[in-house]
């Protein structure tokens, strides 16, 4: 059995349920977290992501600024959900070309809404990272459907 199992912060969803499986289930592994390596216009570097025609890498790119966007309003204070998905609201719309279905702060080890519309304050202090609640992309008032995202899913029903 391995000792150190490395994923990337990337797919935070995947590292997340990766955690909790290793803590649940007793495993002697360290799980070590790699950062996000973007490339030189910004985009994250992934398998998926290279194959990316020009046009769809720069709607790549309005999706990270977005989020950005709102970890910086995060980080100046903000921890109203409903404040922060609009900020990220008010980058996605003006973009021709793009349709998020939902974008929705969530809990960032539950991957529910937080329906207090207050961003958890004490849970990390290191605003360079995602914030307790993090944005995932989708409609205003509503929860992804379970066809967006198979592992989402499968990690919401693994968490409860």
């Amino acid at each position: 059995m391995p000792n150190v199992a490395v994923f990337g912060e990337k797919d935070y969803q995947q590292l997340a349920i990766i955690r909790r499986m290793v803590r649940d289930l007793n495993f002697p592994i360290g799980i070590l977290v790699a950062p996000i390596v973007r490339d030189a216009d910004g985009l994250a570097m992934s398998s998926r992501n290279r194959y990316l025609s020009p046009k769809d890498r720069e709607l790549g790119l309005i999706l990270s600024r977005a989020l950005f966007a709102m970890r910086d309003v995060f980080a100046r204070g903000e921890r109203r959900a409903s404040a922060l998905e609009a900020t990220g609201w008010r980058m996605l719309e003006r973009v021709v070309g793009l349709t998020p279905r939902y974008l929705a702060v969530v809990n960032s080890e539950t991957f529910q809404r937080d329906q207090r519309d207050n961003a958890d304050r004490e849970r990390r202090a290191d605003h360079r990272q995602c914030p307790p609640s993090i944005p995932v992309i989708g409609q205003p008032g509503s929860h992804p459907p379970a066809s967006v995202s198979p592992f989402r899913h499968a990690a919401q029903e693994y968490l409860r």
